[in-house]
């Protein structure tokens, strides 16, 4: 039976990071796809829920911690 790799979404401001998370698990078979922010990173969740969200916590907008500024 072929092992199915799981579905990723990657939110974080800093596209340098979200480029290099998604060029190395994709090249290890994930698909993935990127949000820059919660906003966007909801957007996508209403599209498709990923298997694995893997988000910093700390983001300009809306945060997964803390109070709004």
């Amino acid at each position: 039976m072929p092992c199915t790799k799981a579905n990723l979404l990657i939110v974080d401001d800093a596209l340098s990071i979200r480029m290099l998370l998604s060029q190395i698990l994709a090249r290890d078979g994930y698909t993935t796809r990127s949000a820059e922010d919660g906003f966007s990173a909801l957007a996508e969740i209403r599209r498709e829920v990923p298997d694995l969200l893997l988000s910093d916590l700390n983001m300009p907008g809306r945060s997964t911690h803390g109070r709004a500024q």
